[in-house]
């Protein structure tokens, strides 16, 4: 039996959905009363948020891991989680009609289930600084890992288009905000806020950079890579296959149909196994890891220096 088609089909994506149902319905609780200011501010931030993203799908680097990871540090966490992923589940069918069943179902399962995992670690540990910014990353590796099996179940393949495109904005929440955040025990508007909107700015600019990316600097690297490198980089139709590397023969392929910004990951994508496959031969998985990260750092510096680089010519 072909695997790929046994773990392939959307009907697999149901399995979120079920879980979710589960745990939800043993963990959540009702207050006696209503925070309706909490309730509003979520429902603000929702809306927000999923109004100013374009590039980065919220199922990747969701700010509901922020503003969760203060509320689960309150009672309720789970129950009001809903005001805020809702809304969101909401404008995203408005604006793209996407499955129900097979795109916004699931992602709301993901969600749901990080919460519930994130909320049972929490009421575990002691409570402490550490244990809230341990919270923070719980929260942001499950649901990293529930995102990758959606898009296998979705796809029949993993990809680390995610990673790489939100690279930058990643390390931010990790690096600054995570740390910010858990100095606090209790949910505080005016800290959620100031962090929210720093993140909106880091991803606006982010998202700004890449679209500034355009077939003269996919151009000007390809010319880079050959020259330096002795490889051909050649530009045809794949399918649906984003690029292919032949090592032995020292020749990239890259899909054409890609956008620049997607051409300009797959081929430094591609360039690094190329390299690598210089080098003793490592386990699959621990090479796709190693490319992932260097493919980020490498395409991100490309992108912050593409003014130097058309002004220049390419890499002096």
């Amino acid at each position: 039996m072909n695997k790929t088609k046994f773990l392939g089909p959307k009907s697999y994506l149901l399995i979120f959905p079920a879980i979710a149902l589960v745990i939800v319905s043993e963990c959540i609780t009702f207050p006696a009363k209503f925070n309706w200011l909490l309730v509003l501010f979520l429902i603000s931030i929702a809306i927000i948020e999923r109004m100013y993203m374009h590039l980065f799908n919220k199922i990747w680097l969701p700010y509901f891991i922020i503003v969760i990871g203060l509320i689960i540090f309150a009672k309720h966490s789970i129950l009001y989680s809903f005001f805020y992923l809702v809304p969101d589940a909401v404008i995203i069918w408005l604006k793209r009609r996407v499955s129900f069943w097979y795109d916004l179902l699931p992602s709301l399962s993901i969600s749901l289930i990080t919460i519930v995992l994130g909320n049972s670690f929490y009421n575990w540990t002691s409570h402490s600084y550490i244990s809230r910014l341990g919270t923070l990353f719980l929260l942001f590796v499950v649901n990293w890992v529930l995102a990758y099996f959606f898009s296998f179940f979705e796809s029949g393949k993993l990809t680390t288009s995610p990673v790489v495109s939100t690279f930058i904005p990643t390390w931010f929440e990790i690096g600054v905000i995570f740390p910010y955040l858990a100095v606090f025990n209790y949910f505080n508007y005016p800290v959620v806020m100031s962090s929210f909107l720093a993140y909106l700015i880091v991803v606006k600019v982010c998202h700004s950079r890449r679209m500034q990316v355009n077939e003269s600097h996919v151009r000007n690297l390809i010319s880079l890579i050959g020259t330096r490198l002795q490889l051909q980089v050649l530009l045809m139709d794949l399918g649906s296959i984003k690029g292919v590397y032949y090592p032995n023969k020292r020749i990239i392929v890259i899909d054409h149909k890609l956008d620049y910004p997607e051409q300009l990951d797959t081929l430094v994508h591609e360039w690094i196994h190329c390299e690598l496959r210089k080098y003793k031969k490592s386990p699959l998985f621990l090479e796709e890891i190693w490319v992932t990260i260097l493919e980020a750092v490498i395409s991100w510096y490309y992108v912050f220096n593409l003014k130097r680089i058309l002004s220049t010519g390419g890499y002096k």
